[in-house]
């Protein structure tokens, strides 16, 4: 039986980064998919993968998510900070019998667990982010399991059907935002609604606008084409 809480890794991750995760996502195998596009029986998951240790993210609000919802399963994938006992927000929530902190955890590995996710979580402390908060490469992360996401506002998404997001300063909402998706997951979840994400997580991934971009070269006047 896997650990409840892995504490042990605190150290960085060549292969862990954002770009090596959604394009395993979004290749994932058809096995995988059929997971992502149907859900299994049971009590809702709720899902975050990152660098636990950052300091954006908004764990006071993450708590009240997991008080209020006690039959949900909580997993935070990646590395704890090394004194996580001095936060206290986070040190309650390992407390907590219905979350379940797996460690640093390899991307492949990852979305084989994370097929039976139902809302990702994308909650952080605005004053902590560098300028506004106006996008994240984590969300197109989430958006390609065609999931939904609860969160604190992003101005990039303001306005999408795809996910929910708080008002902008108004991070003390998304308790009641998880509260009112999980009432109603067949709707945020529809097929339509996952199918929407994945396309916009691939029309929008790094590879595609890296071909773009050197397509945009390679067509350049005085240029030849890229080999």
């Amino acid at each position: 039986m896997a650990k409840r809480i892995d504490t042990s890794a605190h150290r960085k991750n060549r292969n862990y980064g954002p770009s090596v995760f959604l394009r395993r996502v979004l290749w994932a195998s058809a096995a995988v998919l059929f997971r992502l596009s149907h859900r299994r029986t049971g009590p809702p998951q709720i899902g975050y993968v990152g660098n636990l240790a950052a300091e954006w993210i908004d764990w006071l609000n993450i708590r009240e998510m997991v008080q209020r919802q006690p039959s949900a399963e909580f997993t935070f994938w990646g590395p704890l900070p090394k004194e996580y006992q001095s936060k206290p927000n986070l040190a309650a929530i390992l407390e907590m019998p219905n979350c379940v902190f797996p460690g640093l955890t390899s991307p492949s590995d990852i979305i084989e667990a994370c097929a039976d996710i139902d809302v990702w979580l994308l909650c952080f402390k605005a004053k902590r982010v560098l300028g506004r908060p106006v996008n994240s490469p984590k969300m197109l992360e989430y958006l390609a399991t065609g999931k939904t996401v609860v969160g604190s506002w992003l101005e990039a998404y303001q306005d999408s059907e795809l996910v929910s997001l708080a008002d902008e300063g108004r991070a003390d909402k998304t308790p009641a935002l998880l509260d009112h998706v999980l009432g109603q997951l067949d709707k945020f979840n529809s097929v339509d609604l996952m199918r929407r994400r994945r396309e916009f997580a691939l029309a929008h991934s790094y590879d595609r606008h890296l071909d773009q971009i050197l397509s945009l070269i390679g067509s350049a006047p005085g240029r030849d084409p890229l080999p």
